[in-house]
């Protein structure tokens, strides 16, 4: 059988793969991670507690929460013989789902959380001026060049993400991997409804949803097993770079 999307009236369901694992990606690099202040000059504090000492040690350094889900404090330490709170600017999370974030790496917390809603709402602007660009761009130059076009920067938004050292990076490109990820998913469903007659539109019209559930599975797995939101980031490259051989 031939790799080329375009030879074999099933395959354009594949990419729909890549392209919903890419949609649903910012759940597990921005979650909200359970956090807390660090304790000042105990560079291996961490968020679990580490034995009675620690225990006591944070008491008398984070004030409790009161936002009723915290157990500590995320913002603030006690100042000098607890007199009042002062804002940290360092912080420890908790590692027990996810051992590393985007949102652990650049510290979304605090009063920089609110950067982990900007960022979701780029991707998905992205989608809206995605849509519309690679619409045209099938239009004019093709489905089969849009939906590689659209391959290419998602794989390079997703492996570049991993070298973000700042919000305003990790936006751009969050933008640009919406954008191409919902155009692929169009671009997709729409190859397979052309490849058929308007009698049977019905089934490719539908089946497409199969490869989108097997593309939250592949997600879901990965994620379970690797935990580190570089290694997830990586491992949802890899179907792009596998689809962008189909050219072939």
């Amino acid at each position: 059988m031939s790799l080329n999307i375009l030879s074999e009236p099933h395959t354009p369901s594949r990419p729909i793969i890549a392209t919903t694992i890419r949609d649903e990606l910012n759940i597990l690099s921005e979650p909200l991670t359970p956090s807390r202040c660090k304790i000042h000059g105990l560079d291996n504090d961490t968020y679990s507690i580490q034995g009675e000492w620690h225990q006591e040690l944070v008491n008398q350094t984070i004030p409790p929460s009161t936002d009723g889900i915290s157990l500590y404090d995320k913002c603030h330490v006690y100042g000098g013989n607890k007199s009042g709170l002062v804002k940290c600017e360092d912080w420890v999370y908790d590692q027990s789902v996810f051992y590393s974030t985007l949102t652990s790496k650049i510290h979304m917390v605090c009063d920089e959380a609110l950067k982990i809603s900007h960022a979701q709402m780029l991707f998905y602007f992205g989608v809206l001026v995605g849509d519309f660009v690679y619409g045209v761009i099938a239009d004019v130059w093709g489905r089969k060049k849009s939906l590689y076009i659209g391959f290419v920067v998602i794989l390079g938004s997703s492996v570049g993400a991993i070298w973000s050292s700042s919000f305003e990076s990790y936006s751009v490109l969050q933008f640009l991997a919406g954008g191409s990820s919902h155009a692929g998913f169009v671009i997709s469903v729409v190859l397979m409804v052309e490849f058929v007659g308007p009698s049977k539109r019905v089934i490719p019209g539908t089946g497409f949803q199969y490869a989108f559930a097997a593309g939250i599975i592949y997600l879901s797995g990965v994620s379970y097993f690797l935990r580190d939101w570089v290694y997830i980031q990586v491992a949802m490259a890899v179907p792009c770079a596998f689809y962008i051989s189909y050219w072939w």
